[in-house]
Order: structure tokens, then sequence, then C-alpha cells
């Protein structure tokens, strides 16, 4: 978007006062306007209420201010993103007033240049997706609900937070061999085979910092009496307990993996019999050729046999004719 006013660089601000009055104050989305440097220059009655920030405590200050400290590298790196030509969609945690509580939104932002290009302001517009990205306020809306579900499904379910268990349902720690107890509070890595430590933590960490990652992979858990079960993880980010967590969805593939390598054993064995089929074949071909030659050379022989065997009569005939 550019300001094609005379006056572009002072221009923004009229710009900025008429879409405020006119669109950004009746509208039911979520509106953060900022300088190139992060600085906060408005923000709408919705991001108000969902914050219960005033304005006083918003315009002016940097977008870093109403981030998690330990996520505003992750919310940096895409607000440099926004400062480049187009629009991007991303993901951006707020915090609000009531202690250690954080909103989810969901953000489109584009960008306000002079003729010459320069940045004057990012404009992102969005709305709070906090119920849809966090698994624990389904479980307090309706526990009876969700709980249920999650604690009677066949795949396990476990919550990551600093690197610690938080949550686990029944068949995850049927699955280990734990009680939930045991499992709360204990780092996750306890439960990984030490050659898969390196990787699962890498992926842990990128995740939690924002960066695109494969959701779902295969590495290997540890059960308690020591037995090594490869599994299929499907992990994602959300908040537990409003702070940033990772939620992972464990599957058992020993069955998958038995199935696949008696497939692969019947796929060789299927294999070993079609050649052994085709070496067969070209053996009955090769005596079968044999055969029809032989049969041709005897049949030749046959009718040379039953040719001389006429001649000897005719020559009978003709020899008995003359002694007479």
């Amino acid at each position: 978007m550019v300001l094609k006013n005379k006056e572009a660089d002072g221009g923004v601000y009229e710009f900025e006062r008429q879409l405020k009055s006119k669109i950004f104050n009746r509208t039911n989305a979520i509106i953060i306007i900022a300088d190139p440097a992060g600085k906060i220059t408005f923000v709408n009655p919705v991001f108000k209420k969902l914050t219960g920030r005033t304005s006083k405590e918003v315009i002016g200050h940097s977008v870093k201010n109403l981030c998690p400290t330990d996520l505003w590298p992750v919310v940096e790196k895409t607000f440099r993103k926004a400062l480049k030509p187009g629009f991007i969609e991303f993901e951006c945690p707020f915090l609000t007033k009531k202690k250690g509580e954080i909103r989810i939104v969901s953000l489109n932002s584009a960008v306000l240049r002079n003729k010459s290009g320069r940045v004057l302001r990012v404009i992102a517009i969005g709305k709070d997706i906090t119920e849809h990205e966090t698994f624990d306020t389904a479980l307090k809306e309706s526990e009876a609900k969700y709980s249920k579900v999650i604690e009677n499904t066949t795949d396990g379910i476990t919550v990551l937070q600093d690197g610690l268990v938080r949550f686990v349902n029944a068949a995850f720690a049927r699955f280990l061999g734990h009680r939930k107890e045991e499992l709360i509070g204990t780092p996750f890595t306890k439960y990984l085979t030490r050659d898969e430590v390196e990787q699962v933590v890498k992926n842990y960490k990128r995740r939690l910092n924002g960066k695109k990652i494969r959701k779902i992979y295969e590495t290997k858990l540890k059960k308690k009496d020591g037995t090594i079960v490869p599994v299929e993880l499907n992990a994602s980010f959300g908040l537990y307990e409003g702070r940033p967590a990772d939620y992972v969805f464990i599957r058992d593939l020993t069955e998958r993996k038995k199935t696949k390598a008696q497939l692969k054993r019947d796929d060789d064995e299927l294999t070993r019999a079609n050649k052994q089929l085709i070496e067969v074949k070209e053996t009955l071909e090769k005596k079968i050729s044999d055969l029809e030659r032989f049969n041709r050379i005897a049949v030749d022989r046959e009718l040379k046999m039953i040719d001389l065997k006429e001649r000897i009569r005719t020559l009978e005939k003709q020899l008995e004719q003359a002694q007479h």
C-alpha cells in the first residue's frame, strides 16, 4: 500500500486518523498499527478489551512489551518479515493484564509505504483464536465431555512444558508401564532412547521457537521395563495453563512395523516364487523346443523310411515283371 499524498510522511497521520474513525474503531476485528521500529501507534477497542489494557498503556510502547519474553524472538522475526512487500499471515501471543494469561491472535499484516518505498506503518488485522489453540481450555470448558474422550482414546497424549511432562492420559501411562503420577514433572528425555534424544529435543525447541518442522515423525520410546518401542509422534505448539507448551499424540507402531515386515517378507517370497516360476517356464519352454525339434527329426525320418519302403516295393514289382 503506497500513500500518494504530496506530504507522504506527514500525510500518514491524516490517513491513520481517517482509518481509525471510519473503519478501525467500528470493526469487530483486532487492529494494531505500529511504526517500522515496532512502536505501537494505534490499537482499536477490540484489542483493548482482549488484553484489558488502556491506550495509555499501549500507545508509544514496543510490541515487545505485549508479548511473553520467551516468545519475543519469534514474534520479532515475524515482525521483520511483515516489513517486506506483500501480505503475511501469522499467529502472535499477547499478554493480558490477568496474571499469566496469554491470548493467541491470528493476524494478517500489510505495510503502508511512501512513494519512495519507505515503510511508514505496519497494519495488522486479526482475530482471537486462543480457544482453537489451547488444549487445556477445551478440557476446562467441559471436563466431562473432553476428559472422557482423552482418557478413553487408544493413542497416547502428553503435554510437554519447559522440557517436563505436564500431562499424560491413561493410554500413554499404560503404554510406558508407569502410573500417571510417576510421569508428571519428569523430563521427557527420560523416556527416549539415547540415540533419539538429540533429534527429538532439537524438534521440540524448534517447534516452541515457531520454526516450521514436520509435525509427524517416528522415534523410539523406552518403557519402564526397558522395552524399546517404535512410535509415531504428532506434535504441535499450544498453550497449557496460559504458557507455551508442546502437545504430543503418540501412536504405537509395533504392530504396523510387524505388519510391514511381514508384508516385506511376503513380497520377497512372492518375488522368489515368481523368479522360480520364470525359471521353470524357461526350462519347460526349452524342453518343449527340444521335443518339437526331436519330433520334427523323427517325423522327417519316418517320412523318409516310408518313401524308401515305397521305392523298394516298386523295384520289387519291376524285378518280378522282368523275370516273366
